[in-house]
């Protein structure tokens, strides 16, 4: 039976890449100790200084906890091998590790708006304008608006509003499929069961499961470096948002639900300081290019999702041209980033 227990040893006990924090947690933890600093650098009220450095404590904390949770819970698989719990442990910690940026970014989100000016900078304002009418406000672009008006301005409304679900649908997709992957290996066949389940697991198993952990690793990575880039930008460039501009060059439907549903998400949630660069922009194409590294098929569909959503920004003036061009290529780089980084790390 020894001789057992030292074979299914390395097979069962977690990674040592997986004990430690991953690349996407340190960039969380991070942004919430830039959060804390922001908050007392930047002039907010006393109530949410105090509420901002509660939140990011305890998500600091919660961060910390999922990681130690992983480790020890693969520790404790490890020694009590014929316990039936501990492998559930381990699968629920895992889960709550492999989506909690979901919710970090809807919290990061939230506290960008908190630290932009009220007063926007009228030059900028202006230069971004003169932009906007003179590439897609002159003469020719207008008339091609006018001419598939009101169904192209409904259309981009509703693809503007999936900018929020396109962070959880993009990352199931490569949840899911990772998830196959590991089955993969069992629906071929495993080896005869020893003396509990947990010894039946394969080192080939246990190999793509470590796959599995490098690219939601990877992926979380370069959209949260996308996103937490644009967050803290936003205090750097006082803007006002085009869509609260009565005298510009482009009307969208005041009266279509979407747009109604849109300006009441942004009113409740954000603001109208965080412009440059676009966040939304940035957001959904680091997800749109994370996911085509994983599927060809799903990154065609998120490539036209990311498309849509990016030119409902400038068409239905919610970012100004200049916002949305700077998203994409933090997005660019980010991603990039991520991949040279990952691909250092991998053995």
């Amino acid at each position: 039976m020894a001789t057992t227990s030292e074979r299914v040893a390395p097979l069962t006990r977690p990674g040592r890449g997986e004990a430690r924090l991953r690349v996407s947690e340190k960039l969380i933890l991070g942004f919430l100790a830039y959060g804390v600093v922001a908050s007392m650098a930047y002039p907010i009220a006393g109530s949410q200084r105090l509420a901002v450095g509660i939140l990011n404590v305890l998500a600091v904390l919660f961060v910390l906890l999922l990681s130690r949770g992983f480790q020890a819970g693969g520790e404790c698989a490890h020694r009590r091998s014929e316990d039936f719990r501990s492998p559930s442990l381990v699968a629920t910690i895992s889960a709550l590790r492999d989506w909690l940026p979901c919710f970090v970014i809807l919290l990061a989100y939230r506290e960008s708006s908190l630290f932009c000016p009220r007063a926007a900078s009228g030059a900028l304002n202006g230069l971004f304008e003169r932009w906007d009418k003179a590439s897609v406000g002159n003469g020719l672009v207008m008339s091609a608006l006018a001419a598939v008006s009101p169904w192209l301005g409904r259309y981009l409304e509703f693809a503007y509003l999936l900018c929020y679900p396109m962070v959880p649908l993009g990352f199931a997709v490569l949840y899911f499929s990772s998830s196959r992957q590991v089955a993969e290996p069992a629906a071929r066949g495993l080896p005869a069961p020893l003396d509990s389940p947990i010894e039946a697991v394969s080192l080939s198993s246990r190999e793509v499961q470590g796959q599995a952990g490098r690219a939601i690793d990877r992926f979380w990575t370069g959209v949260l470096l996308a996103l937490f880039t644009c967050y803290t930008l936003y205090p750097l460039f006082p803007l006002t948002t085009p869509r609260l501009f009565a005298h510009d060059f482009y009307h969208p439907d005041s009266q279509c639900v979407l747009r109604r549903l849109n300006f009441w998400l942004l009113g409740r949630f954000a603001g109208s300081g965080g412009v440059f660069p676009s966040g939304h922009v940035a957001g959904v194409t680091a997800i749109a290019l994370s996911v085509w590294q994983r599927s060809h098929l799903w990154g065609v569909v998120f490539t036209i999702a990311a498309a849509s959503i990016a030119a409902a920004t400038v068409i239905e003036r919610y970012h100004y041209l200049a916002d949305a061009l700077a998203g994409a290529f933090i997005a660019f780089v980010a991603v990039r980033i991520s991949n040279r980084i990952h691909s250092r790390k991998s053995p």
